[in-house]
């Protein structure tokens, strides 16, 4: 960040601009959330306060508190005098994170399931079908070895698995399973992204498994749409290197 812009965000930190405090804050947490889910931002690193007052141009007090909610996230530490780290990947933590993620997307489908309306089937229809067009041209990428569309496209798929994941329980009528949910699935997601930034971004197609679950939301059964959900995550142990 430039010394001009910096001392802009400071000026709006102190209460000269538009942008208060809190949405400062906010703006660092997003900001860092996101490199720590992409992987730019690898395990363990350290998060000096310091560097982030200077980066953001904000004061100290204002980064603790995006940093605090960062670890309220589970992808940061913080140790002690050590400071705040970036939380570290580890097969128990992913295995741990796998078996309540399970847990807890097995009950929201089986409720989303049971009460989802036609509005409901017609979005979890349209989220499929996107994601199943991106993952087409991510596979036509993936085989002509185009590096840079790989990157570009790997995210547009990122995104748009979230929202069919997220489609398939929309319907559950409960905002603390969705939030729950929602928070397992990024955590999973972090462990997607260092896999691929170690392994020179390498992807794997999922597209049987996305198809297996679908089908079976659509069908309404909740036994196998619970078996396909488990079955997907347990895949995301053929591609993790710690």
């Amino acid at each position: 960040m430039s010394e001009k812009n910096a001392g802009m965000v400071s000026r709006l930190e102190r209460g000269d601009g538009g942008a208060s405090p809190k949405t400062l804050s906010e703006q660092a947490y997003v900001q860092l959330r996101s490199e720590i889910q992409s992987g730019a931002l690898l395990p363990g690193a350290k998060l000096s306060t310091t560097a982030m007052k200077q980066r953001f141009g904000l004061s100290l007090s204002t980064v603790r508190e995006a940093l605090t909610r960062l670890l309220g996230d589970a992808l940061v530490t913080l140790e002690g005098q050590r400071g705040f780290r970036v939380a570290p990947v580890s097969l128990f933590d992913l295995h741990d994170l796998l078996a309540v993620r399970r847990l807890v997307e097995g009950e929201a489908l089986a409720r989303s399931i049971e009460r989802g309306d036609d509005g409901w089937e017609g979005g979890v229809v349209s989220a499929y079908h996107e994601l199943q067009r991106i993952e087409e041209r991510l596979s036509m990428t993936i085989c002509a070895a185009g590096e840079a569309d790989i990157a570009r496209l790997g995210q547009i798929w990122e995104e748009r698995n979230a929202r069919f994941h997220m489609s398939l329980i929309a319907a559950c009528q409960s905002p603390r399973l969705l939030r729950l949910y929602g928070e397992l699935y990024d955590q999973t997601a972090r462990y997607r992204q260092v896999s691929f930034v170690s392994k020179g971004l390498v992807l794997q197609s999922v597209d049987d498994e996305h198809r297996a679950l679908f089908e079976a939301v659509m069908e309404r059964n909740v036994v196998a749409a619970q078996q396909a959900a488990a079955r997907h995550l347990e895949s995301i142990l053929n591609y993790f290197e710690p």
